[in-house]
């Protein structure tokens, strides 16, 4: 856990350029770092389909078959969770 500062105006967060340092190195370390990708949405018979690239399926451990549960958590933000 890092500190940070707190706007009492906004209620914005913000963190130390130090701390935002040591999050992204972390990250790369972690093999997080630029892993976000923008995929289109497709059409697959009825259902619509997105596509997993295949560095973020090898980072998740991702193979054709594999269950994963969907979970809308409000509009326009959905988790997707691999199923052991």
């Amino acid at each position: 856990m890092r500190k940070g500062a707190v706007c009492t105006s906004c209620g914005d967060e913000y963190i130390s350029d130090v701390v935002w340092e040591e999050i992204e190195k972390k990250t790369e370390e972690l093999g997080l770092f630029g892993l976000e990708r923008k995929v289109k949405v497709r059409k697959s018979g009825n259902s619509l389909a997105i596509t997993l690239p295949p560095d973020i399926a090898d980072f998740l451990g991702v193979k054709a078959q594999t269950l994963v549960s969907l979970l809308p958590l409000e509009r326009g933000k959905l988790e997707i969770h691999v199923s052991k």
